[in-house]
């Protein structure tokens, strides 16, 4: 950051941009190369060194090289950052450059515009080069389609018209689980190796104890009785991890990796043909990092030969029952264009809340993308910090104050350019001048617990709430989370695009027609009890084994959201589906697994011990009883795709002792 001996020197930094028609970041760059040329490690500009020629030559290289691609873009203008309101308005274009720029030149063709820092929506935007100009919305404000429901889960079930709790007491937002600690503690790739280890082999002795507690006694005693590499010529069942190696999609070999305990880590082929040959049952779905129960034969110690296939074993439900109506609008970022850094698109969301008087808002990350293009070429002159509580916070804050009924959570992202790039996401903390602000406003915003207080949460889970629970307007939520809103409604909500990573890895074979994708890769979420099963992650997710814990839920929600690329939708999603099984295996049960048919009568000599009789019942499908049938799982979509507007999820609940997908409607608005 440079400091300016003078005014004289800043103003003749404005008059060699406006000369060269170059923006402030080029300007910085230039000062850079002439300190590096000569060796001055001050951060101090005069106005000798800003009219000497040597600069001036440094900014004409610059300028004859300006078509060229650079290698680097810098993320910080701590010059553009440093001008005073009066001191921008000199970057004003003349009458000739602006006609320069409209004919396209090169320089023209680099200008990104950005909103103005207001809480309540810009009136004009600012140009790279810091130039006021008229806001102007192309692709977005040119869209008919805003507020047009595009999907309708439980059509039938009419929507709440109005606040669900009229003349009641203001929602309330309760945290579940374990909260992590403060932006810092958790870093991306400063896991020790010893901490993956530890994380993906809990995993496997969480799911081999879950398998022990899901089947009939007789089973659960052979669970993990073997290692995975021992022959075996009788069915047993062991425990292990998905690994695919090998070639291009649909020629990975699958492997089972065992635990450390038992198996100590030994990997062996897995063989699932007998599974993909029927097209009657459930395909089989596999994908890296799944954590599976096998239960087959070894003849030789080096592939095992499935017969049985469990895949998902969801957690309980949850303990508090859920009677009463809430209405909840759930909105994924971006929240800007992709051709221009305006919030129009928060702002018509919260005018559509304004509207429909929801009870709880719920916005996922990001809020400041840094896959925006203006935020990726560095054509922000304001710190991201800044622009998300200028841009962001005080729009939310403003417009809790009006609303005070109702409660906004915020879940961060790694795409957020302002916040910590590691997953599992610390939480957010806001500022003190925002606290202030939204005390004066009649808001109670949340504040970030301290030190101590989260080293007594992280415990277990159900450790308690964090960040408090009732009476505050503005909820900073970790990511991913898992939280009771109003009457019980426990949802799940996840900003990372989990679904697109399942849908990248994953592989499914066998099974008939017809197969609803998206909903079975959600369902891998709940089955797996983790909101990021896949291993290893693909490039950009910033996963931190180390804070695996944080990646499990609470329990089963009634609502998981998760934010994705992938088209938007609300499904049914059944935590526990039918698991694949050989043909074999389908004759010999009789749904939904029932005892074998009677027997005819045997002689004394014919009968047969306990133990000889349970070796040759088919084995039974793993089972959680306390599990949910149904779980609603919503996309909501981008509110921003590229130049034009996305969706947005409205949920409604009534009240009722019906399960909640029953009286649940989810709407898929465009904004």
């Amino acid at each position: 950051s440079y400091v300016f001996k003078d005014k004289s020197a800043l103003a003749a930094c404005v008059h060699l941009a406006q000369e060269f028609d170059i923006s402030a970041e080029e300007i910085v760059h230039g000062i850079d190369t002439l300190k590096e040329t000569r060796e001055d490690t001050s951060n101090e500009v005069t106005i000798a060194q800003i009219e000497s020629k040597a600069f001036r030559d440094v900014l004409v290289k610059q300028c004859s090289n300006k078509s060229q691609p650079r290698t680097a873009t810098k993320r910080h203008l701590p010059l553009r950052a440093s001008l005073s309101e009066r001191e921008q308005q000199q970057f004003q274009p003349t009458p000739k450059r602006q006609a320069t720029a409209a004919a396209g030149t090169p320089g023209a063709r680099h200008k990104t515009s950005l909103a103005a820092s207001t809480p309540t929506g810009a009136a004009h935007q600012l140009t790279p080069n810091g130039r006021a100009t008229p806001a102007t919305s192309s692709k977005y404000a040119a869209r008919t389609n805003s507020r047009q429901v595009a999907s309708v889960l439980n059509d039938s079930v009419p929507p709440l018209n109005q606040l669900a709790n009229a003349g009641g007491a203001a929602c309330s937002i309760q945290i579940m689980g374990p909260q992590m600690a403060p932006v810092g503690k958790h870093l991306y790739m400063v896991e020790p190796l010893e901490a993956k280890v530890h994380a993906m082999d809990e995993r496997i002795s969480d799911w081999c104890d879950a398998l022990k507690a899901a089947l009939p006694k007789g089973e659960a005693d052979n669970v993990n009785k073997l290692s995975v590499g021992d022959a075996a010529q009788d069915p047993v069942w062991v425990v292990g991890r998905v690994i695919l190696e090998g070639g291009g999609e649909g020629e990975q070999q699958v492997l089972l990796e065992g635990g450390l305990e038992g198996s100590e880590g030994e990997r062996v082929r897995l063989d699932l043909s007998a599974l993909t040959s029927t097209t009657q049952g459930p395909p089989c779905r596999v994908f890296p990092g799944q954590v599976v129960a096998v239960h087959g034969t070894n003849p030789t110690g080096e592939c095992i030969l499935a017969r049985r296939l469990c895949t998902h074993l969801p957690a309980p439900a949850p303990a508090a029952v859920c009677d009463q109506a809430c209405s909840m609008v759930v909105a994924a970022g971006p929240f800007t264009p992709g051709d221009e850094f305006t919030y129009a698109p928060l702002d018509d969301l919260l005018q559509y809340c304004s509207d429909k008087q929801p009870d709880v808002v719920v916005l996922l990350g990001p809020f400041v993308d840094a896959q925006h293009p203006a935020v990726e070429s560095g054509n922000i002159f304001a710190t991201f910090e800044g622009l998300f509580q200028e841009e962001v916070l005080k729009r939310l804050v403003a417009w809790g104050a009006r609303h005070p009924h109702a409660r906004i959570a915020l879940v961060p992202s790694t795409r957020d350019a302002h916040h910590a790039p590691v997953f599992p996401t610390p939480s957010f903390v806001l500022p003190p001048t925002l606290r202030t602000t939204a005390a004066a406003a009649g808001v109670a915003a949340a504040a970030a617990p301290t030190p101590t207080q989260q080293t007594e949460r992280s415990g277990e889970a159900g450790a308690g709430p964090a960040l408090g629970t009732q009476g505050q307007a503005l909820m900073c939520l970790q990511n991913p989370c898992t939280f009771a809103a109003g009457g019980g409604l426990v949802a799940g909500a996840c900003s990372s695009d989990i679904l697109k990573a399942l849908a990248g890895s994953e592989q499914a074979k066998g099974g008939g027609p017809g197969q609803d994708r998206l909903g079975a890769l959600a369902s891998h979420i709940l089955g797996q009890r983790s909101f990021f099963p896949v291993y290893p992650a693909p490039p950009g997710t910033c996963l931190d084994l180390s804070a695996a814990s944080f990646l499990t839920p609470a329990c089963t929600p009634h609502l998981l959201l998760l934010a994705s690329d992938l088209a938007p939708f609300a499904k049914m999603v059944a935590p526990q589906p039918p698991q694949p099984t050989s043909q074999q295996q389908q004759q010999q049960q009789q749904p939904p697994y029932s005892q074998s048919p009677a027997q005819p009568s045997q002689s004394p000599a014919q009968q047969q011990s306990p133990e000889q009789q349970q070796q040759q019942q088919p084995a039974q499908q793993p089972s959680i009883a306390s599990a949910p049938a149904q779980v609603v799982c919503v996309n909501p979509g981008r509110l921003a795709k590229g130049g034009s507007g996305g969706t947005f999820a409205h949920v409604h609940v009534h009240s009722g002792q019906a399960p909640v997908p029953q009286r649940c409607r989810v709407e898929i608005v465009r904004v």
